[in-house]
């Protein structure tokens, strides 16, 4: 059986292990961080990623931390509605389109990862700087400081690097992948407790959107000033320019917000949309 090492315990490296684990493989995941925490914000979970968390027999566990997206909506800079799409089943496809709390998705991977491959399948602060490839497999190079029970070395026959935006592997692999550049656009994201709204949510985004458009602080003393139950969650997105940088174009961004299947659901979301 291949030796096989994911560098990263990230959803795609959980993800990633589950799925070759069905193919009768057992890979060892090494992860940076000391502690895996249920960090981030909303994702938009898309109907061919449903059917990965479907075959990996984890849909029950899923619909537990997420809730269904029903319709898609597109509004001007001023509210008025450009367009409308249904999403997941409800325009065809075979799964939903789900949104879901980035942390809880990877807290539910990592939990299956651990049931299923055992306790030692993840070595937690264990960060990869570097590997070297030979006729015969790789070498993998860690820094343990934050873990001294951890290797600082290992062999394999197979690496798959799912390190994040700043991948030690996909970096020696691509160089040119570490060169980066500003479009001169900063997105702002966040996540608020609050109560459900007492209108669609379709309403309540846009109207919550447009009275706070103009400044992010706006946005955010408006959300965090209702922030006190805990039956909803809004995932909020806001994309601001860069005055200093060359502007590209002069028109507004549109708002996008998503309707749920129900008001009681624990999450709604809106994004900017170009």
């Amino acid at each position: 059986m291949l030796d096989i090492v994911i560098i990263g315990a990230g959803p795609a490296g959980l993800a990633t292990a589950l799925r070759l684990h069905q193919k009768g493989f057992r890979p060892r995941l090494y992860e940076a961080v000391p502690e895996l925490k249920p960090l981030g914000v909303g994702v938009d979970i898309k109907p061919y990623a449903v059917k990965e968390i479907t075959e990996m027999g984890l849909l029950d566990a899923f619909k537990a931390v997420s809730v269904e997206a029903r319709e898609s909506i597109f509004y001007t800079g001023h509210g008025q509605q450009i367009f409308a799409e249904q999403c997941g089943r409800h325009m065809g496809y075979e799964h939903d389109q789900r949104f879901v709390h980035r942390g809880r998705l990877q807290m539910m991977l990592y939990q299956a990862v651990l049931d299923r491959l055992g306790r030692d399948a993840v070595t937690l602060g264990c960060r990869c700087t570097g590997f070297e490839q030979d006729d015969g497999g790789v070498t993998v190079r860690f820094d343990n400081t934050h873990n001294p029970a951890a290797p600082t070395s290992l062999r394999a026959d197979v690496v798959i690097g799912v390190d994040g935006i700043r991948s030690v592997v996909r970096s020696k692999l691509l160089p040119a992948s570490d060169r980066t550049f500003f479009s001169g656009l900063t997105l702002y994201r966040g996540v608020t407790v609050m109560p459900p709204p007492s209108k669609p949510a379709a309403a309540y985004c846009t109207s919550a959107i447009l009275s706070a458009r103009a400044r992010l602080s706006s946005i955010r003393s408006r959300i965090m000033s209702t922030a006190k139950a805990t039956s909803s969650s809004i995932g909020w997105w806001s994309r601001t320019r860069n005055p200093r940088a060359k502007r590209i174009g002069t028109r507004r961004p549109a708002l996008k917000t998503l309707n749920m299947s129900s008001t009681t659901a624990n999450w709604i979301s809106w994004t900017s949309a170009t």
